[in-house]
């Protein structure tokens, strides 16, 4: 009763909105004696990064142990190194070790003069 208590805390904390946290997916299966179990599959909430800088927003996501993808684009109103949109959007459940692609501004577009 006490475990599934706490199941249903964890789950009812990750709809509420909390970002960044984990939820384990499945039940550990019977295991033969003599072998290891594998871990159960950690999900994580993906946080919101856009509007930070992209040293923040990386750290951020590798914290939760999410890889991180790296783009770039010229924005007239967006400073350079601030993060501008992200893939997944924030709120997503995602497993542990999931890609987000995070695109980064670099500034306005440079005009090259006589050209």
């Amino acid at each position: 009763m006490r475990r599934m208590a706490l199941a249903a805390s964890l789950v009812l904390a990750v709809g509420a909105g909390f970002v960044g946290g984990f939820l384990a997916r499945g039940r550990p299966a019977a295991v033969a004696p003599g072998r290891s179990q594998s871990p159960a599959t950690l999900i994580v909430v993906v946080p919101s990064v856009v509007g930070l800088t992209t040293a923040a927003a990386t750290t951020a996501l590798r914290a939760l142990g999410l890889a991180v993808r790296l783009q770039a684009v010229a924005s007239k109103t967006v400073q350079m190194g601030v993060i501008v949109s992200q893939t997944p959007s924030a709120g997503t459940r995602v497993d542990r070790g999931t890609t987000v692609a995070i695109t980064s501004s670099r500034g306005p577009p440079v005009r090259i003069a006589g050209g």
